[in-house]
């Protein structure tokens, strides 16, 4: 099943992130460095030069489950998977293909200070074992579309097609409830074409972050 990340929400995002508007604060990015995303690319993974982490930076795609593949086989002490830009997916199939793996392997995620995450990009740092951030960040979602027009809430809550997402967050152990509840929050927050940024409250009740 893809999801279709509407050009507008791009751009809205970028925007979001250029004035900060529902920005979260968190901990902090000490002795983060971000590398010159000309060295180790797997895009939209970018590999440090100590090979222990990587960032996403940009979107998921239908190739990125085999580029994060390729990354993790040629550098498998990575560690941590860090966030910038991360403006959605295009591709859910493989979003949940990513974040199924980085929850196996138990690998950690963090949000960079001033770094966005949207749609996709939320569910793979879901997946992290331990989920943490800097400050300034910024968390957005949306309801689905297909690529035949359907949106998520066309759909009665109890029908089938739910279950793709809400399974998903069931794999990477976030527990009923909150599949449930995150799921359901996120396609009546905001339409696909538009997006809707987590506030302090909503982080805290969703326990987005692990400390």
């Amino acid at each position: 099943m893809k999801k279709t990340l509407t050009l507008f929400a791009q751009l809205f995002a970028v925007c979001v992130l250029l004035i900060s508007f529902n920005s979260c604060d968190g901990g902090s990015d000490t002795d983060i460095i971000v590398d010159d995303y000309d060295q180790h690319n797997y895009p939209p993974f970018y590999v440090s030069d100590d090979h222990r982490s990587a960032t996403l930076n940009g979107t998921i795609d239908s190739n990125s489950f085999s580029q994060f593949n390729q990354m993790l086989f040629e550098h498998p002490d990575i560690e941590i998977i860090y966030f910038d830009e991360a403006i959605g997916s295009l591709d859910d199939d493989v979003t949940f293909q990513i974040g199924r793996r980085i929850r196996d392997l138990n690998l950690d995620t963090h949000i960079l200070s001033g770094g966005i995450i949207t749609t996709g990009a939320v569910d793979i740092f879901l997946a992290g074992y331990n989920r943490t951030r800097g400050f300034n960040t910024s968390i957005g979602v949306q309801a689905w579309i297909d690529s035949s027009g359907n949106e998520a809430t066309d759909f009665p809550e109890n029908s089938n097609i739910h279950n793709f997402y809400i399974n998903y967050y069931l794999d990477i152990g976030l527990g009923i409830q909150f599949a449930n509840d995150f799921y359901f929050f996120s396609i009546n927050a905001a339409d696909p074409y538009s997006l809707y940024f987590l506030n302090e409250n909503d982080i805290q009740y969703f326990q987005i972050f692990t400390q």
